[in-house]
């Protein structure tokens, strides 16, 4: 019986020192409980893969998430607008259009995101003396990009070249991309 009481004990020890960080769902969005649950295990996993095959670590908490109109993401977009921004507090904006739960692709944005995520939690995002912006922001960019193909194709996907914008530094210190087919 000791052993059985240990047994059960070291589980209930094991499970809750493992249990995943929940999710925080800002803004208007239409997701049962069922896709909030479904999701918050999404980018627990996607959370888990970067930590395996990058050197960061496993991030011990979900970013906050948002859906929001497209429109918000870029009120002057009317071609190639994004569908997702991480926000310089943390913060992942997700458009509403995104059918994260039955496009790999779509999914692969997320994935990306919280790659900016855990650059954000690491340090990245703080600006080093002597760098250039417009550099450090090409980068992490570059970086989740990298992150992302590799994750989407070890899920049996394939980016093409011309699904990827091109970024580049521009005249004005800023970061700015081609679009994804240009």
């Amino acid at each position: 019986m000791f052993q059985c009481l240990f047994v059960s004990v070291f589980l209930f020890l094991s499970c809750s020192a493992f249990a995943d960080p929940k999710l925080t769902l800002l803004g208007e969005h239409a997701l049962t409980r069922f896709e909030q649950a479904d999701l918050a295990l999404m980018m627990n996993d996607m959370l888990r893969w970067i930590a395996k095959h990058s050197a960061y670590p496993r991030a011990n908490e979900l970013p906050v998430v948002e859906f929001v109109p497209p429109k918000v993401l870029d009120p002057e977009c009317e071609h190639y607008c994004p569908v997702a921004q991480f926000t310089p507090e943390g913060k992942l904006l997700l458009s509403k259009v995104l059918d994260i739960f039955h496009d790999p692709l779509e999914a692969s944005v997320v994935f990306h995101e919280l790659a900016h995520y855990v650059q954000w939690r690491s340090g990245k995002y703080i600006h080093k003396e002597g760098a250039s912006e417009c550099e450090e922001d090409l980068a992490r960019e570059n970086e989740a990009y990298a992150m992302q193909h590799a994750y989407y194709s070890a899920h049996g996907g394939y980016l093409m070249p011309f699904q990827t914008p091109q970024f580049f530094c521009g005249n004005d210190g800023k970061l700015s991309a081609y679009p994804a087919d240009h």
